[in-house]
C-alpha cells in the first residue's frame, strides 16, 4: 500500500526541484539582461553599480534603463502567469487566458483610442488601457449574465475579444500613418522604455493581491472539482469564482496599461508549469508566475499531455476489501482491516420544503426525515425531484420556502464548513482536474477540516489512508485519475467524500454509466460503509431492484411529491410502481434476498394508476 504522506512527500521534493530550476533560470536570465545591450557590461560593474560604485554612464545604464526593464518583466510575467493560471482554474478549460476573454482587447482598444483620437501619451494612455480592461471585464460579466465560470464566459469573452478587436481595426483604418506607426508599436508590447514610476505602481498592485492569492490558493483546488462538489465540501463557489476573476482582471489590466498586451504568456506559463510539477492548475500559482516571469516577452505553448487511457484496466480490476454480503436470511456478515471508528449518528430533515429553479418548482410541501444510521435510497420516475430534493439536502440551492434542518438546526445557519464535516455530496457528474493523481484528489476531502493558516497534518495523512483502504484504492493512490476504469474512480470519488469523515452521505446516482458488475462493487461498498461506520446513507438510484436490495428505507417521489416512505417491502408495491412510474409490474420476492424485485408487464408501459 503507498501511504499518502509518501505521495506528499514525492510530490514536494519535485516541487523543490522545478523552483530551484526556475530560480537558477532567473538569475541567469536577469544577469544576462544587465549585461547584454548596445553597452556592454561585466559582471565586475554591474555589482559595483548595485552596490552604489561605478562610472555615471554605467550608473545611468544598470539603474535607469535595465534595471527598471528587467524588475518590470518579472512583475509583468509573474502577474500574467498567476491570471492565466486562475482563469484557467476557474473555468477548468487550459485555452482560458485574458486575451481569449477579451480583457486585453478592452485595454487595446482604450489605449488605441487614447493614441489616435486623442493623441495622449505616457500615465494617461495607462490610465485609459487600464480602464478599458475593466469595462472589457464588466461587458464580458454582463453577457455571460453573471456568471464567473463555465463555458457561458468564455463563448462571451471571445465575442468581447472580437468586437474590441473589429473597433481597434476601425480606428486604425481611420488614422494617419505616423499615428497608425505609434500604435502598432503599442499594440506589439514592449518593455524598452519603462520608467520606475510604473514599477512602483505594479509592484504596488502585487501588494494589495497578495492577500488575496493565499487564500485564493487553498480553495480553487476545490472549485476545480466542479461547483457542486466544491459546495460540497464547504465553499462558496460564486465568492471564489467571483474573487479569482476579479485578482485576474486588475493583474491583466494593469499588465496591459504598461506592457502592452503582451498576451502569450498567460495561456503559456500555467501550460508549461503543469508538466513540470505534474500539478493541474492552480496548484502552484506561485510556479506558474515564475514560469511566467522567465518567458514575459513570448513563449512556445507546450504540446498537451495525452493520457494514456485505461487500457487493460479489466485485466487488473481489483476485489474491494471488506465488503458485505447478504445471505437469503438477509443477515449481514463484513471483514475489514481498515479502522472501525463509528461517526456520530445526525439526523437529516426537511421541514414544508419547497425547491426548485428560478420561475419553476419542483418540489412543493415536502416533509421528510431521515433516520441516522441506515441507508436511505431516493427513487421515481425522471423529473420527479430526485436530484432536486438532494440538492436541497446538500444545500446545492437554498429552497424556495420551507427548511432543510440537520439536528434540529436550520442549515442556512450552520457555517458551511460546519456542516460539510457533517454532511458530504457526491455529485452524479464530478469533475477530475487533468492529471491529478488519486491520493491528491482524496486529500481534497480534508478541505473543510484545514483552516487557512492550518496546515496539513499527520491525522489528516491518516484519515486519507483509512479512507483509501476501507474503498480498495490505496494500491491506486499514487495513479492518475483519468486512468482509471468507470467503477475504480466511482471508487475514489467516494473515498473523498469519506475523508471528509462526515455523519451522513448523499450520492447523486452514484451507480450511473457503470456496468452491473461495478454497480454492485460501489453498493457493497456503500453497504460497508453504513456497517462499519454507521455513516447515513442518502442516495438516488434508478435500478429499482438493487435500490430496493440495499436500502433499509426507500423514500418514493411522483411529481415533487412523497408518495411513499418505508421499508423495501412495504414502500415498494405494484401500487406505487403504477403510480410513481406509470408503469404496469408484478412486484414479487427477490429469490435471494427477498426484497421487492420489480418484474415489468410486457406492454404495460404508461399505465395510469388506479385511483382507488
Amino acid at each position: 500500500m503507498i501511504a499518502v504522506a509518501d505521495v506528499r512527500r514525492l510530490a514536494r521534493r519535485r516541487w523543490g526541484v522545478v523552483l530551484v530550476s526556475l530560480g537558477a533560470l532567473t538569475v541567469v536570465a536577469a544577469a544576462a539582461a544587465l549585461m547584454i545591450g548596445d553597452y556592454p557590461l561585466g559582471p565586475g560593474q554591474v555589482l559595483a553599480v548595485l552596490f552604489g560604485g561605478g562610472e555615471p554612464v554605467e550608473q545611468y545604464v544598470v539603474l535607469q534603463s535595465r534595471l527598471p526593464r528587467l524588475t518590470m518583466a518579472l512583475l509583468v510575467g509573474a502577474a500574467l502567469g498567476v491570471a492565466g493560471a486562475l482563469l484557467q482554474a476557474l473555468l477548468r478549460n487550459p485555452l482560458a487566458s485574458p486575451d481569449l476573454l477579451g480583457i486585453s482587447g478592452g485595454s487595446t482598444l482604450a489605449a488605441v483610442f487614447c493614441l489616435l483620437v486623442l493623441g495622449l501619451t505616457g500615465p494617461v494612455l495607462a490610465a485609459f488601457a487600464l480602464v478599458g480592461g475593466l469595462a472589457a471585464s464588466a461587458l464580458l460579466l454582463a453577457v455571460a449574465r453573471g456568471r464567473a465560470a463555465g463555458y457561458r464566459l468564455i463563448l462571451a469573452g471571445i465575442g468581447v475579444s472580437f468586437f474590441c478587436a473589429a473597433l481597434v481595426g476601425f480606428l486604425m483604418t481611420r488614422a494617419q500613418l505616423q499615428q497608425t506607426q505609434a500604435a502598432l508599436v503599442w499594440l506589439t508590447g514592449s518593455l524598452a522604455s519603462t520608467p520606475w514610476w510604473q514599477v512602483i505602481v505594479l509592484a504596488a498592485v502585487w501588494v494589495l493581491v497578495l492577500p488575496l492569492l493565499l487564500p485564493l490558493s487553498r480553495r480553487l483546488p476545490v472549485l476545480m472539482l466542479g461547483e457542486q462538489t466544491a459546495t460540497g465540501l464547504g465553499e462558496h463557489p460564486g465568492w471564489v469564482g467571483s474573487a479569482g476573476v476579479v485578482v485576474a482582471v486588475v493583474l491583466t489590466a494593469v499588465t496591459c496599461a504598461f506592457a502592452g498586451p503582451i498576451s502569450f504568456v498567460a495561456l503559456c506559463a500555467p501550460a508549461i508549469a503543469r508538466p513540470l510539477t505534474g500539478r493541474p492548475r492552480a496548484e502552484c500559482a506561485g510556479r506558474r508566475g515564475a514560469a511566467g516571469a522567465v518567458g514575459s516577452r513570448r513563449a512556445v505553448r507546450a504540446p498537451e499531455r495525452v493520457d494514456a487511457g485505461r487500457c487493460g484496466h479489466r485485466g487488473v480490476r481489483r476485489r474491494v476489501p471488506a465488503v458485505v454480503a447478504r445471505d437469503v436470511e438477509g443477515t449481514r456478515t463484513m471483514t475489514t482491516s481498515a479502522r472501525t471508528t463509528r461517526v456520530e449518528a445526525r439526523r437529516l430533515t426537511a421541514r414544508a420544503l419547497r425547491a426548485g429553479y428560478p420561475g419553476r418548482t419542483v418540489i412543493d410541501g415536502l416533509d421528510l426525515d431521515l433516520a441516522p444510521g441506515r441507508i436511505t435510497m431516493i427513487i421515481g420516475a425522471n423529473a420527479c425531484g430526485k436530484s432536486t430534493l438532494l440538492g436541497a439536502l446538500a444545500r446545492l440551492r437554498a429552497p424556495l420556502s420551507g427548511a432543510v434542518e440537520l439536528d434540529g438546526e436550520d442549515v442556512a445557519r450552520i457555517p458551511r464548513a460546519s456542516y460539510a464535516r457533517a454532511v458530504g455530496l457526491l455529485p452524479q457528474h464530478p469533475i477530475a482536474p487533468e492529471g491529478i493523481t488519486v491520493a491528491e484528489l482524496v486529500s481534497r476531502g480534508r478541505h473543510p477540516h484545514r483552516g487557512l493558516f492550518r496546515r496539513w497534518s499527520a491525522e489528516d495523512s491518516a484519515v486519507v489512508d483509512d479512507a483509501l483502504q476501507r474503498t480498495g484504492t490505496a494500491e491506486l493512490a499514487a495513479r492518475p485519475v483519468g486512468d482509471l476504469s468507470g467503477g475504480q474512480r466511482q471508487r475514489v470519488w467516494i473515498a473523498m467524500a469519506l475523508a471528509q469523515d462526515p455523519s451522513i452521505l448523499l450520492l447523486d446516482e452514484p451507480t450511473t454509466f457503470l456496468d452491473l458488475s461495478h454497480q454492485i462493487e460501489v453498493l457493497d461498498l456503500l453497504r460497508e460503509l453504513n456497517t462499519t461506520r454507521g455513516t447515513t446513507i442518502v442516495a438516488v438510484l434508478h435500478d429499482l431492484n438493487l435500490a430496493a436490495r440495499y436500502a433499509d428505507e426507500l423514500v418514493v417521489l411522483a411529481g415533487g411529491r412523497l408518495i411513499a416512505q418505508g421499508a423495501p417491502v412495504d414502500g415498494l408495491t405494484a401500487k406505487v410502481v403504477a403510480e410513481a412510474f406509470a408503469l404496469d409490474a408484478l412486484v414479487i420476492p427477490d429469490p435471494l434476498t427477498a426484497t421487492p424485485l420489480v418484474v415489468p408487464v410486457p406492454g404495460g408501459a404508461h399505465v395510469t394508476a388506479d385511483p382507488a
